[in-house]
Protein backbone atom coordinates (compact mmCIF):
# COMPACT_ATOMS: atom_id res chain seq x y z
CA UNK A 1 0.00 0.00 0.00
CA UNK A 2 2.85 2.38 0.94
CA UNK A 3 4.67 1.67 -2.34
CA UNK A 4 1.49 2.16 -4.32
CA UNK A 5 0.88 5.58 -2.71
CA UNK A 6 4.51 6.52 -3.34
CA UNK A 7 4.28 5.63 -7.03
CA UNK A 8 1.00 7.51 -7.34
CA UNK A 9 2.58 10.60 -5.74
CA UNK A 10 5.58 10.29 -8.04
CA UNK A 11 3.38 10.12 -11.14
CA UNK A 12 1.51 13.25 -10.03
CA UNK A 13 4.78 15.12 -9.49
CA UNK A 14 6.10 14.06 -12.87
CA UNK A 15 2.86 15.14 -14.55
CA UNK A 16 2.90 18.51 -12.79
CA UNK A 17 6.58 18.90 -13.72
CA UNK A 18 5.75 18.23 -17.36
CA UNK A 19 2.93 20.79 -17.33
CA UNK A 20 5.25 23.35 -15.68
CA UNK A 21 7.90 22.74 -18.36
CA UNK A 22 5.33 23.35 -21.10
CA UNK A 23 4.22 26.61 -19.46
CA UNK A 24 7.82 27.80 -19.11
CA UNK A 25 8.56 26.79 -22.71
CA UNK A 26 5.74 28.89 -24.18
CA UNK A 27 6.27 31.76 -21.73
CA UNK A 28 9.96 32.11 -22.61
CA UNK A 29 9.23 31.97 -26.32
CA UNK A 30 6.47 34.57 -25.90
CA UNK A 31 8.86 36.91 -24.08
CA UNK A 32 11.52 36.42 -26.72
CA UNK A 33 9.07 36.89 -29.59
CA UNK A 34 7.77 40.13 -28.07
CA UNK A 35 11.30 41.45 -27.56
CA UNK A 36 12.32 40.61 -31.14
CA UNK A 37 9.32 42.50 -32.49
CA UNK A 38 10.00 45.43 -30.15
CA UNK A 39 13.61 45.44 -31.38
CA UNK A 40 12.45 45.76 -34.98
CA UNK A 41 10.48 48.90 -34.13
CA UNK A 42 13.46 50.30 -32.18
CA UNK A 43 15.67 49.74 -35.25
CA UNK A 44 13.17 51.61 -37.42
CA UNK A 45 12.94 54.48 -34.91
CA UNK A 46 16.74 54.65 -34.58
CA UNK A 47 17.19 54.91 -38.35
CA UNK A 48 14.57 57.65 -38.67
CA UNK A 49 15.77 59.72 -35.68
CA UNK A 50 19.46 59.53 -36.59
CA UNK A 51 18.72 59.71 -40.34
CA UNK A 52 21.18 56.85 -40.68
CA UNK A 53 19.44 54.81 -43.35
CA UNK A 54 20.66 51.47 -44.69
CA UNK A 55 23.25 50.94 -41.95
CA UNK A 56 23.65 47.72 -39.95
CA UNK A 57 24.76 49.78 -36.95
CA UNK A 58 21.11 50.73 -36.47
CA UNK A 59 20.71 47.31 -34.87
CA UNK A 60 23.72 47.58 -32.55
CA UNK A 61 21.79 48.74 -29.46
CA UNK A 62 19.15 46.06 -29.97
CA UNK A 63 21.91 43.50 -30.45
CA UNK A 64 23.38 44.35 -27.05
CA UNK A 65 19.92 44.22 -25.45
CA UNK A 66 19.26 40.88 -27.18
CA UNK A 67 22.29 39.45 -25.37
CA UNK A 68 20.89 40.59 -22.02
CA UNK A 69 17.42 39.19 -22.76
CA UNK A 70 19.03 35.92 -23.86
CA UNK A 71 20.85 35.63 -20.54
CA UNK A 72 17.64 36.50 -18.70
CA UNK A 73 15.95 33.56 -20.47
CA UNK A 74 18.86 31.28 -19.57
CA UNK A 75 20.77 31.34 -22.88
CA UNK A 76 24.46 31.94 -22.11
CA UNK A 77 26.90 32.05 -25.02
CA UNK A 78 30.57 31.12 -24.82
CA UNK A 79 32.40 31.78 -28.07
CA UNK A 80 35.78 30.71 -29.37
CA UNK A 81 37.23 32.81 -32.19
CA UNK A 82 39.98 31.64 -34.53
CA UNK A 83 43.24 33.60 -34.27
CA UNK A 84 43.13 33.99 -38.06
CA UNK A 85 40.10 36.28 -37.89
CA UNK A 86 40.71 40.01 -38.15
CA UNK A 87 37.68 41.96 -36.88
CA UNK A 88 38.64 44.89 -39.12
CA UNK A 89 38.03 42.86 -42.29
CA UNK A 90 34.72 42.14 -44.02
CA UNK A 91 33.37 38.60 -43.86
CA UNK A 92 30.47 36.40 -44.87
CA UNK A 93 29.38 34.48 -41.78
CA UNK A 94 27.65 31.17 -42.43
CA UNK A 95 25.82 29.64 -39.47
CA UNK A 96 23.99 26.39 -38.88
CA UNK A 97 20.30 27.19 -38.38
CA UNK A 98 18.51 25.59 -35.39
CA UNK A 99 15.67 27.72 -34.10
CA UNK A 100 14.14 31.15 -33.65
CA UNK A 101 16.75 31.66 -30.91
CA UNK A 102 19.42 31.97 -33.60
CA UNK A 103 18.60 35.69 -33.45
CA UNK A 104 20.68 35.71 -30.25
CA UNK A 105 23.64 34.24 -32.16
CA UNK A 106 23.23 36.90 -34.86
CA UNK A 107 23.21 39.65 -32.23
CA UNK A 108 26.34 38.09 -30.71
CA UNK A 109 28.14 38.43 -34.06
CA UNK A 110 26.87 42.00 -34.43
CA UNK A 111 28.21 43.08 -31.05
CA UNK A 112 31.62 41.47 -31.65
CA UNK A 113 32.24 42.74 -35.18
CA UNK A 114 30.35 46.04 -35.00
CA UNK A 115 28.25 45.49 -38.10
CA UNK A 116 26.53 42.49 -39.62
CA UNK A 117 23.42 42.40 -41.78
CA UNK A 118 21.28 39.38 -42.64
CA UNK A 119 20.69 37.81 -46.04
CA UNK A 120 17.27 36.18 -45.94
CA UNK A 121 14.25 35.02 -47.90
CA UNK A 122 11.41 37.36 -48.76
CA UNK A 123 9.07 37.99 -45.83
CA UNK A 124 5.29 37.96 -45.80
CA UNK A 125 3.89 41.29 -47.09
CA UNK A 126 1.95 41.58 -43.82
CA UNK A 127 5.22 41.87 -41.83
CA UNK A 128 5.92 45.45 -42.90
CA UNK A 129 7.96 46.23 -39.77
CA UNK A 130 10.25 43.27 -40.56
CA UNK A 131 10.74 44.58 -44.09
CA UNK A 132 11.50 48.08 -42.81
CA UNK A 133 13.95 46.90 -40.13
CA UNK A 134 15.78 44.69 -42.62
CA UNK A 135 15.99 47.62 -45.04
CA UNK A 136 17.32 50.04 -42.41
CA UNK A 137 19.90 47.42 -41.33
CA UNK A 138 21.07 47.19 -44.94
CA UNK A 139 20.07 43.55 -45.17
CA UNK A 140 19.52 41.66 -48.41
CA UNK A 141 16.02 40.28 -48.95
CA UNK A 142 15.85 37.75 -51.77
CA UNK A 143 12.70 36.92 -53.71
CA UNK A 144 13.23 33.23 -54.39
CA UNK A 145 10.17 33.11 -56.67
CA UNK A 146 11.67 35.72 -59.00
CA UNK A 147 15.21 34.60 -59.74
CA UNK A 148 15.94 37.66 -61.93
CA UNK A 149 14.98 40.13 -59.20
CA UNK A 150 16.95 38.14 -56.61
CA UNK A 151 20.02 38.03 -58.85
CA UNK A 152 19.85 41.78 -59.59
CA UNK A 153 19.52 42.60 -55.89
CA UNK A 154 22.49 40.40 -55.09
CA UNK A 155 24.63 41.88 -57.87
CA UNK A 156 23.83 45.39 -56.65
CA UNK A 157 25.04 44.46 -53.18
CA UNK A 158 28.12 42.72 -54.52
CA UNK A 159 29.23 45.97 -56.15
CA UNK A 160 28.99 47.82 -52.82
CA UNK A 161 30.67 44.97 -50.94
CA UNK A 162 33.78 45.41 -53.03
CA UNK A 163 34.23 49.01 -51.87
CA UNK A 164 32.75 49.12 -48.37
CA UNK A 165 33.50 47.25 -45.16
CA UNK A 166 30.39 45.16 -44.49
CA UNK A 167 29.66 41.84 -42.88
CA UNK A 168 26.75 39.61 -43.82
CA UNK A 169 25.15 36.64 -42.09
CA UNK A 170 23.72 33.68 -43.99
CA UNK A 171 22.20 30.34 -43.04
CA UNK A 172 23.40 27.99 -45.80
CA UNK A 173 21.06 25.16 -44.75
CA UNK A 174 18.10 27.31 -45.81
CA UNK A 175 15.74 26.10 -43.08
CA UNK A 176 15.76 25.31 -39.37
CA UNK A 177 17.31 22.01 -38.39
CA UNK A 178 18.13 20.62 -34.94
CA UNK A 179 19.02 17.07 -35.91
CA UNK A 180 22.40 15.39 -35.47
CA UNK A 181 23.44 16.21 -39.07
CA UNK A 182 23.56 19.54 -40.86
CA UNK A 183 21.38 19.86 -43.94
CA UNK A 184 23.09 20.15 -47.36
CA UNK A 185 24.26 23.71 -48.00
CA UNK A 186 22.86 26.04 -50.64
CA UNK A 187 25.48 27.75 -52.80
CA UNK A 188 24.47 31.42 -52.43
CA UNK A 189 27.10 32.43 -49.86
CA UNK A 190 29.85 30.70 -51.80
CA UNK A 191 28.93 32.44 -55.05
CA UNK A 192 29.05 35.81 -53.28
CA UNK A 193 32.45 34.93 -51.86
CA UNK A 194 33.74 34.01 -55.32
CA UNK A 195 32.55 37.29 -56.90
CA UNK A 196 33.65 39.60 -54.09
CA UNK A 197 36.70 37.66 -52.83
CA UNK A 198 35.27 38.06 -49.34
CA UNK A 199 36.33 35.37 -46.92
CA UNK A 200 33.74 33.05 -45.45
CA UNK A 201 33.79 32.38 -41.72
CA UNK A 202 32.05 29.14 -40.74
CA UNK A 203 30.27 29.66 -37.41
CA UNK A 204 29.25 26.43 -35.72
CA UNK A 205 26.66 26.63 -32.97
CA UNK A 206 26.33 23.77 -30.54
CA UNK A 207 22.91 22.16 -30.40
CA UNK A 208 21.03 23.98 -27.63
CA UNK A 209 21.38 21.42 -24.79
CA UNK A 210 18.51 22.89 -22.78
CA UNK A 211 15.99 23.16 -25.63
CA UNK A 212 13.68 20.34 -26.75
CA UNK A 213 10.83 21.38 -29.05
CA UNK A 214 9.25 17.92 -29.05
CA UNK A 215 9.01 17.69 -25.26
CA UNK A 216 8.36 21.45 -24.95
CA UNK A 217 11.35 22.04 -22.68
CA UNK A 218 13.14 25.41 -22.58
CA UNK A 219 15.59 25.32 -19.69
CA UNK A 220 18.81 27.25 -19.19
CA UNK A 221 22.46 26.57 -19.89
CA UNK A 222 25.52 27.35 -21.98
CA UNK A 223 25.72 27.34 -25.77
CA UNK A 224 29.19 27.02 -27.28
CA UNK A 225 29.83 28.89 -30.53
CA UNK A 226 32.99 28.47 -32.59
CA UNK A 227 34.22 30.88 -35.26
CA UNK A 228 36.42 28.75 -37.49
CA UNK A 229 39.26 29.85 -39.76
CA UNK A 230 38.30 32.06 -42.75
CA UNK A 231 37.84 30.27 -46.08
CA UNK A 232 38.28 31.26 -49.72
CA UNK A 233 37.66 29.31 -52.88
CA UNK A 234 40.91 27.96 -54.31
CA UNK A 235 41.78 28.62 -57.95
CA UNK A 236 41.05 25.11 -59.23
CA UNK A 237 38.03 24.51 -57.00
CA UNK A 238 34.47 24.59 -58.32
CA UNK A 239 31.59 26.21 -56.42
CA UNK A 240 30.18 22.76 -55.66
CA UNK A 241 33.52 21.62 -54.24
CA UNK A 242 33.91 24.83 -52.22
CA UNK A 243 30.41 24.41 -50.81
CA UNK A 244 31.03 20.76 -49.95
CA UNK A 245 34.36 21.58 -48.28
CA UNK A 246 32.69 24.13 -46.03
CA UNK A 247 29.88 21.69 -45.27
CA UNK A 248 32.28 18.92 -44.25
CA UNK A 249 34.29 21.25 -42.01
CA UNK A 250 31.18 22.55 -40.25
CA UNK A 251 29.47 19.17 -39.99
CA UNK A 252 32.60 17.62 -38.50
CA UNK A 253 32.87 20.40 -35.92
CA UNK A 254 29.13 20.11 -35.21
CA UNK A 255 29.60 16.41 -34.43
CA UNK A 256 32.53 17.09 -32.09
CA UNK A 257 30.51 19.74 -30.24
CA UNK A 258 27.52 17.40 -29.86
CA UNK A 259 28.85 13.96 -28.87
CA UNK A 260 26.17 11.27 -28.90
Amino acid sequence: MVESEYLKSLRIKLKLGGVLNIIIYYLKYAIFFCFVNLSLWIIIATAIITRRFRNSRNALFCGMMMQKVGRLLGVNIISKISDEININESYLFIINHQSYLDAIIMSHILTIFGNAAPVSKKFSPFLLHVWAAAYFCDGIILDEKDKTVAKNAMNEKIISLKTEKRNFILFPEGSRNDSTELLPFKKGAFKISEKTHMKIIPVVVQKFPFLDHRKKVFGKGIVHVEFLSPMLKSENESIDEFTQRAYEIMNSKYHSMNPQ
